[in-house]
């Protein structure tokens, strides 16, 4: 918003008035990328906005040394600000009522030499908690990925394979192709018999070809679904199989 213009602030100003605040109290300030964390130096405590909170704000805002003060809500974007501060070490500055709220203000105001102690030392608390735990995040963050991998893998049906070849006595079942169920070492010795064919097909026979590639991934589906890890079975899904086999 424009908030030099007075025009653009008058609503805004009249909502104060309502409220004892005289416009000699108030100032407004244009957002500016270019000196937007310079900003941060002119404030001593940020006020949380409800019931939708801040996000990256926040985030830079206690990078900045400036506490924030937050209501706790119920959804998810009314309690964004309140991770951030539990994560970050300032559950303190999470409130659950609107007079918490207003009485957690009045308290960091009333403390100034605490308040510029807070300023001093806040960035560095910071960057000790999880929010700034990088390797933890990452660490975390692909095991999520890995996990919805695993459960993709688990729901898929592999379709139009027919299981020709013969399974010794005594293999163990481990996956199922089209309703048959063969092992994990013959479906990967098929699958690199597939490989083979396909490799062998030449141009006039691209349809053939193409129906080979086919059932070489349904049956890397297959072994994908026990195996997520299989290179040679992620490789044929992804269609980059020949640089597995160095073809």
């Amino acid at each position: 918003k424009d908030f030099v213009n007075p025009l653009s602030t008058a609503g805004l100003r009249d909502q104060f008035a309502k409220h004892g605040i005289g416009e000699e109290r108030i100032i407004f300030e244009n957002r500016d990328t270019a000196n937007q964390y310079l900003t941060y130096h002119k404030i001593d405590i940020a006020l949380d906005p409800f019931p939708l909170t801040g996000g990256t704000t926040t985030f830079d805002t206690l990078w900045m040394g400036v506490p924030v003060v937050s209501l706790l809500g119920r959804t998810y974007r009314e309690r964004l600000s309140a991770t951030i501060l539990v994560n970050g070490g300032f559950k303190d500055d999470i409130t659950n009522t609107v007079d918490a709220y207003i009485a957690r203000v009045l308290e960091l105001a009333g403390d100034v030499p605490a308040l510029n102690e807070r300023r001093m030392s806040q960035r560095a608390k910071m960057q000790a908690s999880v929010l700034m735990d990088e390797p933890r995040f990452v660490a975390l963050f692909a095991k999520s990925l890995r996990g919805m991998w695993h459960n993709w893998c688990k729901q898929q049906e592999p379709q139009g394979l027919i299981a020709t070849e013969p399974i010794k006595p005594g293999d163990d079942v481990l996956i199922s192709v089209n309703n048959k169920r063969i092992t994990l070492p013959h479906a990967l010795a098929w699958l690199g018999r597939l490989r083979a064919r396909a490799a062998a097909e030449t141009a006039e026979a691209a349809a053939k070809a193409d129906s080979v590639t086919g059932q070489m991934k349904a049956l890397a589906m297959a072994i994908i679904s026990v195996c997520p890890e299989d290179t040679a079975a992620n490789a044929a899904m992804t269609g980059k199989w020949g640089q597995v086999y160095n073809l």
